[in-house]
C-alpha cells in the first residue's frame, strides 16, 4: 500500500508523464534495454533522459530499476533523490523511509552515505585538519571542514542538475 505522499507526487507528475513527444535518445535506450534488460547503467541513463524531458514518474521508475539491479549504485540513488527534491517531493521520500517501504529507501540513503564517506569525507577531514594545524584552533578546523562539506554538496547538486 502506498502512502498518501507517494501518491501525491505520482498524481502531480502524471500530466507531465503523459506527453507523447518523440525522443530519439530515449528510443535508443529502450532498444538497448530490449537487448540488455539487466543493465543497470542503461536504466540509469534512461532515467536521466526521462528527467531531462520532464517525465518525472518514468525517470523515478528507471532509477528504481537501476537500483533493483545494482543496490549499491550511488549515482542512481543520488539522481533519484535529486529528482524528488528538485520536484518538491523530498518530504514524501523521507516519509516513505519511515513506512512500509523503508528497507529500500534506507538502502538508497545508506548507499549515498557510503559513497560520501568513501569519496568526499577524506578531503573534508584533511582540509579541516590542515586548517586546525595551521591556526592551532579546533574551531577553525571544524568551520573549514563544514564549509568544504557544504561546497562539496553544492558541487554535487550542480553537477546533477546538468545531467
Amino acid at each position: 500500500m502506498e502512502s498518501d505522499s507517494t501518491r501525491d507526487w505520482e498524481q502531480d507528475t502524471a500530466p507531465i508523464d503523459r506527453l507523447n513527444v518523440a525522443n530519439p535518445e530515449l528510443d535508443t535506450y529502450d532498444d538497448l534495454l530490449v537487448l540488455e534488460p539487466n543493465n543497470s547503467m542503461l536504466w540509469y541513463q534512461r532515467g536521466l533522459v526521462l528527467r531531462r524531458s520532464g517525465q518525472i514518474r518514468a525517470a523515478i521508475h528507471s532509477f528504481d530499476r537501476a537500483l533493483d539491479l545494482r543496490p549499491n549504485f550511488p549515482e542512481a540513488a543520488f539522481s533519484k533523490l535529486y529528482t524528488l527534491v528538485s520536484q518538491g517531493y523530498w518530504v514524501a521520500y523521507l516519509k516513505l523511509a519511515a513506512t512500509q517501504s523503508s528497507a529500500r529507501t534506507l538502502q538508497e540513503l545508506q548507499t549515498l552515505i557510503i559513497a560520501f564517506a568513501r569519496y568526499q569525507l577524506p578531503t573534508v577531514i584533511v582540509v579541516g585538519l590542515a586548517a586546525q594545524f595551521a591556526t592551532q584552533r579546533a574551531s577553525v578546523g571544524w568551520s573549514v571542514a563544514i564549509m568544504v562539506l557544504v561546497i562539496a554538496l553544492i558541487d554535487a547538486t550542480i553537477k546533477e542538475s546538468h545531467r
